[in-house]
């Protein structure tokens, strides 16, 4: 057999980087909303130097573009900025602008964070202009905005200060909120479609399209109800997972370029889609075991050939060349794709292979790589989010139009010529989910019973099978 070691690379991503919501540097100690605002209150001003911007928190140097500088009026574009900042922490659990601080991005986070105090003359903004904007621009209405101005000496006249936009955590029956009107940059104009933004670190991200046709679909299939109960057969967080999961997997096809290509995905998803993995971030954080993984066998297939990572969208994404990757979001969800392709899945077995040739699956690096993703989410992720409700998804799409196959036992470098016993794929789009059991060698054969159905196959197929788990023993000792 030839040699099973996969070839380590790793292409760089740059995208926007999410970390912790507040960070410390020096003496200051704000690291709450509580003490945020008592130091405000306070006129303690000095004290929000070095405070990171984060979900609840964002800082705007000046007020928000007006028409001229003689109008109390906002332009199109600073309508559409103090709409956009409001509706983003509205559709969060609440949170403050504060304008009159200006940031600087600090090269070893990667984030925003409040290096210096420029008040803002009171006369240049004009509070219920503010306020009427957010009311004609947001839709629904947010409720008990609030909007104070406070002064570095508390209690004494000032015509300078900093204005805080306080926006309460709203309903559930009131999200999201909607911005009526984009504003396009290159065109100077307002564009007259609309958008949901959500606060996602110090970053703004938006609802993709698949987001929001997860809710409309959801809506228009099941009947009205309180918030919280069912609709269209799920719960409003189980629509949202379900939405971000799909998300995910479509993020990878796209940075990895695999429209075309068939794609095994396979996605750890938590029981609680909502709540952040305690200590995520940082550098002895839980993001950080996926830079250094532990592994069966060096060299083997695993994902610690995947390289050094970078940060999208809040989450840690690493991959390996252009035949996998992975994305660990701060929530645990954790997505990997991997192409059926001579690097990786059929890894050897393919000698001279070209694009749009059959490909042939290599069973032992599937089994080893779909208990090595098992390992990381047991020993990795669930400390951190304890509970039974984990689960598995499998996703494989376009096996069966590329001509994918698999056979039993352990992979032949070339098929036995006098009968076939390779099966081809029997469907383009194939989906199972595996509920969450009690250890990774368990898990990672159910999984593959899952998988090995997508060619017709049974659970006596598939190698290293020790009753109804895989054998990690003989996995470890992998040689050749």
């Amino acid at each position: 057999m030839p040699s099973l070691a996969p070839r380590s690379s790793a292409r760089p991503i740059v995208r926007r980087t999410r970390r912790p919501s507040v960070l410390r540097f020096g003496d200051v100690p704000v690291t709450t909303p509580s003490e945020f605002t008592e130091a405000l209150a306070g006129g303690n001003f000095d004290r929000l130097i070095g405070t990171a911007e984060s979900n609840w928190l964002d800082f705007k140097l000046t007020g928000y573009a007006m028409q001229d500088v003689n109008s109390a009026k906002l332009s199109a574009k600073g309508r559409w900025e103090l709409c956009k900042d409001v509706a983003e922490l509205a559709n969060q659990h609440g949170g403050y602008l504060v304008l009159g601080v200006n940031t600087e991005k600090q090269p070893t986070v990667g984030i925003e964070v409040a290096s210096q105090i420029r008040p803002i003359r009171i006369d240049l903004i004009n509070i219920e202009a503010y306020r009427a904007v957010v009311r004609s621009g947001v839709y629904p209405a947010v409720r008990d905005l609030r909007l104070k101005w406070y002064f570095e000496n508390s209690g004494t006249a000032n015509d300078k200060g900093l204005l805080l936009i306080d926006v309460p955590p709203q309903s559930d029956t009131d999200r999201p909120f909607v911005v009526r009107q984009m504003y396009n940059d290159d065109l100077g104009k307002e564009t007259g479609a609309v958008g949901i933004p959500v606060r996602n670190g110090d970053q703004t991200d938006w609802y993709s399209a698949e987001r929001i046709h997860h809710r409309i679909n959801a809506a228009e299939q099941g009947p009205s109800g309180p918030p919280n109960t069912p609709v269209g057969g799920a719960s409003p967080h189980e629509i949202d997972a379900n939405a971000q999961a799909d998300e995910r997997l479509q993020h990878i096809e796209d940075v990895q370029d695999w429209a075309d290509d068939p794609i095994y995905f396979l996605q750890a998803l938590p029981p609680d889609p909502v709540d952040e993995l305690p200590g995520f971030y940082g550098a002895t954080g839980v993001a950080q075991t996926l830079l250094r993984p532990a592994s069966l066998r060096p060299g083997g297939f695993n994902l610690s050939g995947f390289g050094q990572g970078e940060w999208l969208e809040g989450a840690l994404v690493v991959r390996r060349m252009d035949d996998a990757a992975a994305w660990l979001d701060p929530n645990g969800m954790f997505s990997i794709g991997v192409a059926a392709g001579p690097a990786f899945l059929g890894w050897g077995i393919n000698p001279g292979w070209q694009p749009g040739k059959p490909i042939r699956i290599n069973s032992v690096t599937l089994v080893e790589f779909t208990l090595e993703v098992c390992r990381f989410v047991h020993y990795a992720l669930r400390p951190h989010k304890e509970s039974p409700g984990w689960s598995y998804r499998l996703r494989c799409v376009r096996f069966k139009e590329s001509v994918v196959s698999l056979g039993p036992g352990a992979p032949r470098k070339v098929p036995l010529p006098r009968y076939p016993v390779e099966q081809g794929a029997t469907s383009d789009t194939w989906e199972k989910r595996v509920g969450g059991l009690d250890d990774p060698s368990t898990e990672a054969f159910r999984v593959l019973s899952a998988f090995y159905g997508l060619f017709a196959l049974g659970e006596d197929d598939i190698p290293f099978r020790k009753g109804d788990r895989i054998d990690e023993v003989a996995v470890r000792d992998i040689t050749g």
